[in-house]
């Protein structure tokens, strides 16, 4: 898929000059000659005058391949090109230079090794040796895991020389290492080169250098392990896989670091990183399926798919066949052992990075918390209306993010409206082509502190626009920008003081007239009752539940709103809790009998949903929720009433399994129209977002994505594709900076109905702090629709 990122921070050794690190022994090694079947395995019992040191100068380090390294003044130094990849992050550039084979004519055991560098502050040196072991080389160990090299005839040195952010070089002089050569020996059989199943999804990235150097090309015919130590130097291929897929075959070499994790050698014995997972099962997937580390990396970063090896495109598409991430069969072509035995492939669901825990303390003494919220994507228009806009008005702000969808230069303004129809302020803006910018009220000049008001965004090209909702000790409320509106909304889910939760409904008048506003509340036991406004053109009015005198209290239910002489109206209902947590969602209007969820849950990592519908229509029945993302579909039934609602809510269905992650399609009675959200909270927390569920047959071919964050200030951003029509379709996602630079592109493929997580934090070409937009296209025309998630942690 390309969304997995690989940052790379290998286990390094820090060298002050002449600083002397010291290997572990080997108590026993294999010296591996192949004959007739057999494999003699010797013991080192050399003693200390048969010991000899090997030396490589910095010269002789240079000797078989370097990049973006040079000598000078007889040390390795980066060269002032030396190029940069995120495997080796935050350094600013990296190289690396390997040594000629150096022949010790005989198998030698492998005891010390000493580096003579300088190492300045920020910088770091990485050296490693590997021998030719029963003629084959080994993997690439450091001093820590050097007695792996025991039984070598033959020693090469590879030094990675890693800049500090600022630029400055690590130098390297010289490597030093003690070997002895080997007596004793016994007989035993040679096993052949392991296979196991793995998750493998894409690369992608190219144009970008790979840990090795190597330049990412289209049709590139390559993969990615989790581990420097199998890793080939430019063009080598001294370490193998073999790749298997639907009766399709393929060989390539390791030229790059990941995914996910750098020092994950899941394939050895005694593996580097995570020795307390057993062999053959990946960090990634521990963390997937069992909850290994919290169910993350060892960077901390959330495992979304168990990808254990990444493909290039050329081997990925075009060599194995590949559309979707799929588990495939990879064989070790330089690991000798026997192949682990068969193992199930359960069915792989991206998941939803889970919000963090509420309630550590901060330096400052208040409280740090995880706030989330979700949006619909918005459509784009030249006229894009905002029904609540507020600055520090009983505490709450609001920003608006902009996205330029165009190709050109993109100029317009933004206007404040007050609930009495007059313009308070405008915001001019000027967007170049792809670009997106975030502005507050006041930004407007003559807004005054507690304005709470509405917004009409009006520009010379088509725009999308989402809002947030903040106030210190809340949670965080986002809505989408209405491009237009209709004389009937439904609002689906009301509250006026329902286990402390309370709404308030925002109403905009669109139109070019006046209206009346009538809104019409419809509570469980079937009472109604009634409130009503007059509302400008291009102003909101405000109904709050928790004030209104008609409402009883412990109200839940929902209501039409409806403009009296046919003006379309945009509706904007937030949902407030007394302890801080908030959502907000969008009125809804027109409706279906077939609806399309993206994302439910049932206890995953403390969340859970719930679906509330409306049926706008004077026909009743029967409605069915198909749950997906399981080995079989689960059915669940509900009754709904003409012009009435139901809520559905996950938890209380017992054939759901905890920890269910997934989506669902949702059938009324014919002729129904139904219309619905979904609200996610996390059970013990402040946490809560929802968003609405639209029709199977809606989306849009294109959408666009306003806001998209990787730790921008706190913020980070998840976006959940739907393809929503009957038939398999490709995406593709292009990411642009705030400035329109476009900044990733990726392609995947999604079966008919399926949804999919892309998750910034697991990209290789998002930076951490990037604040931008995305554009997401369906390749074959079918509609997709998108909903993101943003979470971030306060104080």
């Amino acid at each position: 898929m390309g969304t997995n990122r690989s940052e790379s921070s290998p286990h390094h050794l820090r060298h002050d000059r002449r600083v002397q690190i010291r290997g572990v022994r080997g108590l026993l090694f294999i010296l591996a000659v192949q004959l007739a079947g057999l494999v003699i395995v010797t013991a080192p019992t050399a003693g200390a005058d048969e010991s000899r040191s090997v030396r490589w100068t910095a010269e002789e380090l240079l000797q078989t391949s370097s990049v973006g390294i040079l000598g000078e003044s007889a040390a390795l130094v980066l060269a002032a090109n030396a190029p940069a990849s995120a495997s080796y992050a935050p350094h600013s550039s990296f190289g690396i230079a390997e040594s000629a084979a150096l022949e010790l004519g005989a198998a030698h055991v492998v005891r010390d090794m000493q580096v003579d560098a300088d190492t300045p502050p920020g910088s770091d040196s990485v050296v490693e040796l590997r021998g030719l072991v029963r003629g084959q080389w080994s993997e690439w160990s450091d001093a820590i895991t050097i007695s792996a090299l025991d039984g070598a005839t033959a020693l090469q040195a590879r030094v990675t020389l890693l800049a500090s952010p600022e630029g400055t070089t690590p130098h390297v002089r010289s490597v030093t290492t003690t070997v002895a050569p080997v007596v004793q020996s016994y007989q035993a059989t040679v096993p052949n080169a392991p296979t196991l199943k793995l998750w493998a999804t894409r690369i992608g990235l190219v144009g970008k250098p790979t840990a090795n150097g190597h330049v990412v090309q289209e049709h590139d015919r390559f993969v990615a392990l989790p581990s420097k130590r199998s890793l080939n130097p430019q063009d080598g291929t001294d370490y193998l896989v073999q790749l298997s897929y639907h009766g399709r075959t393929t060989t390539a070499p390791v030229w790059d670091v990941g995914p996910w994790n750098v020092n994950d050698d899941y394939w050895n014995a005694t593996r580097a990183g995570f020795p307390e997972l057993p062999r053959w099962t990946s960090q990634s997937e521990a963390a997937y399926f069992l909850g290994h580390n919290n169910g993350r990396d060892g960077y901390g970063r959330f495992i979304n798919v168990p990808t254990s090896i990444d493909l290039a495109d050329g081997t990925y598409y075009d060599d194995l066949g590949l559309g979707n991430s799929d588990w495939i069969d990879v064989t070790f072509l330089w690991v000798n052992a026997p192949s682990p035995p068969q193992r199930p492939t359960p069915a792989v669901v991206a998941k939803v990075p889970p919000a963090q825990v509420i309630g550590t303390v901060g330096a400052s003494g208040n409280i740090n918390r995880e706030r989330a919220a979700s949006y619909n994507a918005p459509a784009p228009a030249t006229r894009v209306y905002l029904p609540r806009l507020a600055q520090d008005a009983a505490g709450w702000t609001t920003s608006l993010t902009i996205q330029n969808t165009a190709s050109v230069p993109n100029a317009g303004a933004i206007d404040l409206y007050d609930s009495g129809g007059a313009v308070n302020g405008s915001i001019r803006f000027d967007l170049p082509p792809m670009a997106s910018a975030t502005f507050t009220p006041d930004d407007a000049p003559g807004i005054q502190l507690g304005f709470v008001g509405s917004g009409v965004v009006s520009a010379s090209a088509p725009v999308s626009v989402i809002v947030n909702e903040e106030r210190d000790g809340y949670d965080l409320l986002a809505y989408e920008g209405f491009s237009g509106g209709a004389p009937v909304v439904a609002a689906p889910l009301l509250f006026k003081d329902y286990n402390g939760w309370s709404t308030t409904i925002q109403v905009q008048n669109l139109g070019a007239q006046p209206t009346s506003i009538q809104v019409v509340y419809a509570g469980s036991s079937g009472a109604s009752w009634t409130d009503s406004a007059t509302v400008p053109p291009n102003t909101a009015a405000v109904f709050s539940q928790l004030v209104s005198p008609s409402l009883p209290r412990g109200f839940v239910g929902s209501a039409t709103v409806q403009s009296t002489n046919g003006q379309p109206l945009a509706v904007v209902v937030n949902e407030v809790r007394a302890d801080g947590a908030a959502m907000a969602y969008s009125g809804l209007a027109g409706g279906s009998d077939r609806l399309a969820v993206p994302l439910l849950f049932k206890r995953y990592s403390g969340w859970d949903t719930g679906i509330q519908l409306y049926n706008f229509s004077n026909v009743s029945g029967l409605v069915q929720v198909r749950y997906d993302g399981l080995n079989a579909p689960i059915t669940e039934v509900a009754s709904i009433a003409a012009n009435g609602s139901v809520t559905i809510y996950q938890p209380n269905n017992a054939q759901l399994p905890v920890g269910y992650s997934g989506a669902a399609v949702i059938t009324g009675p014919p002729g129904s129209r139904l219309v619905g959200l979904v609200n996610q909270v996390k059970a013990g927390t402040r946490e809560a977002m929802n968003y609405a569920i639209g029709p199977v047959s809606a989306g849009s071919p294109m959408v666009t994505v306003p806001l998209v964050a990787d730790n921008a200030d706190g913020w980070t951003t998840s976006l959940q594709v739907e393809q929503t029509g009957g038939l398999p379709t490709g995406v593709a996602l292009t990411f642009f900076d705030a400035f329109g630079a476009p900044v990733l592109r990726l392609e995947d493929s999604l079966a008919a109905g399926e949804s999919r997580t892309y998750y910034p934090p697991s990209m290789l070409d998002i930076p951490t702090g990037f604040r931008g937009s995305a554009v997401v296209q369906s390749t074959t025309g079918l509609p997709i629709a998108v909903v993101v998630n943003e979470t971030a942690r306060s104080s």
